[in-house]
């Protein structure tokens, strides 16, 4: 899968649990990676104290921008204090289509194509690439989707 998902989509096809750890509460960790997010599922961080904490789910809602997602602390709230080290909040979500069967039937095509250039070449690799041919039809199947496309 690329950096961004399958074929640049910018998110996993199928439901995954991801998880990102960071040493504070900030924009970026809070900003999710990935274009599709069904759930955020926990919020723990370590207190100054040494003790692991969970955030009540109370306290903060998912937002989109565009196709992108970030956790937003409600009206009234702050972020709790954190112990000084890199991997003191972790932040666990899900993201991707609920299973293959909800995975829409352009993107199913477009892996098809991949697969049988990749089946009909078995020799071909990253480095010789695919044919600009098939590159264009993935492009038009997949191109909705994408998180650039709005």
């Amino acid at each position: 899968m690329d950096e961004d998902g399958f074929g640049g989509l910018g998110f996993p096809l199928v439901s995954q649990r991801w998880q990102r750890r960071g040493a504070g509460f900030t924009d970026r960790l809070l900003r999710l990676p990935f274009a599709r997010i069904q759930s955020v599922d926990a919020i723990r961080y370590l207190a100054p104290e040494g003790a692991e904490v969970t955030v009540a789910a109370e306290t903060y809602v998912l937002v989109g921008r565009g196709r992108m997602r970030q956790v937003v602390l409600l009206s009234g709230r702050s972020w709790p204090a954190v112990a000084a080290r890199p991997d003191a909040v972790s932040l666990e979500f899900t993201a991707g289509f609920a299973s293959v069967d909800a995975v829409p039937e352009d993107l199913k095509a477009a892996a098809r194509e991949l697969v049988k250039f990749y089946y009909d070449h078995p020799l071909a690799d990253a480095a010789i690439g695919i044919p600009e041919q098939v590159q264009r039809g993935v492009d038009r199947l997949t191109l909705r989707y994408r998180a650039f496309a709005l």
